[in-house]
This record gives C-alpha cells, structure tokens and sequence, in this order.
C-alpha cells in the first residue's frame, strides 16, 4: 500500500517508483470515480494502451491483469462492468515499471 494517510503530495512518478521499489509484481491503483449522472456506477479499470509510447512493453500483462481484476470484482460485488479502457494519457500509469491497472468505482446511492 503506497498510502495510508490522507498526504496527497505524492506523484505518480514517485507513487510507481515505491510500488516497483517494494518488490510488487503488479501495481493497482484504487480510485473513486464521480460522475454528476446519477445513473452512472459500477467498476471500471483503465491500463496502458497496446501503442501506448512509454510502457508498450507492459501492455500484455496489464491487459491481462485488468481483465481479471474487473471481472473477480465485478462477481465478488455484484457492481456493473463498466468495462476495461485502453489509455496512453494517464501519467497513473505511464510512469509503471510493473503491470498496472486503474480501478475507478463508483456507486451512487
């Protein structure tokens, strides 16, 4: 776990450093989502894209990782699959040097 206090003043570069750094063999950042549709919810999860210009090389295993992760959640919770999306833009991930995926859940009650 990179954070267990509300400091925020962490980068994502540093955040991807400490996750390779600690001996991790996958990088999973959890979020919470928000959208201003109250209809909008569920679980999705984000990962380099197979093009994506700085990690390409870890495309296969993060493919690989956010299926699996998406789907064992989406079946633990009962949440809708809002799907698996492909980024090349999310400094998050770009920075990784391990397998990565985004989680992006949001629930509106």
């Amino acid at each position: 776990m990179i954070r267990e206090t509300n400091d925020v003043n962490i980068s994502n570069k540093e955040r991807a450093e400490m996750a390779a750094d600690s001996g991790a063999d996958i990088f999973v950042r959890i979020h919470a989502d928000g959208s201003e549709n109250s209809s909008v919810n569920g679980i999705l999860v984000l990962c380099p894209a197979k093009d994506n210009p700085y990690i390409s090389h870890l495309y296969s295993d993060s493919r690989l990782l956010s299926d699996n992760l998406l789907s064992a959640m989406v079946s633990a919770t009962g949440a809708k699959n809002r799907g698996v999306y492909e980024v090349n833009n999310m400094s998050g991930i770009n920075w990784a040097t391990i397998p990565v995926t985004i989680v992006e859940h949001l629930y509106n009650f």
